[in-house]
This record gives C-alpha cells, structure tokens and sequence, in this order.
C-alpha cells in the first residue's frame, strides 16, 4: 500500500491479543513483540544482524504509529517507509 499524499510504502500489521497470550515466558515481551512484527511485515534497521533476538528497544525503518481498532480490540501498526529507506 502506498501514501498517495506523500508517496510513501505504507505497510500495516494487526495484532490480536490472543497472539500476546501465546508469548513465550522466557523471552522478554519486547523481544517477543519485534519478532511477532517482523513476522506480519513491519522492518528494523537490525533486521538482519543477530543481536536482533536480544535487542529490546530496536530502531525502525522509517516512521511507526499504533493504535487500537476498538471493533476488533486489534493493536493496528502501521508502518511509514521513505522511498530512499526502501534500499
């Protein structure tokens, strides 16, 4: 999907809370989060280094905003990625 105003990659993930709840206890719930949203598609600048799996603050590609969609009780993330970030 793209921005048209500012023609920006506009990439959307939605998480149930009933994925949280499958969280494994031994991983840290920020690291589990990261992992979970760069499973639906959202990216990180460490992506592809392996200090990813302990990184609990990572720094993401372009602009991130969420919110809750209350009709679903989804957490929506939508990420914002500049063309010159794309490479």
């Amino acid at each position: 999907m793209r921005d048209e105003k500012s023609n920006r990659k506009v990439v959307e993930a939605r998480v149930h809370p009933g994925e949280c709840m499958k969280f494994s206890h031994r991983v840290p719930p920020a690291v589990a989060m990261r992992i979970l949203l760069s499973e639906k598609g959202i990216k990180f600048v460490d992506d592809e280094k392996l200090s990813f799996a302990i990184n609990t603050n990572p720094e993401p590609i372009g602009t991130i905003e969420w919110f809750e969609d209350h009709k679903t009780c989804e957490l929506v993330v939508r990420q914002y990625i500049k063309q010159e970030d794309e490479e």
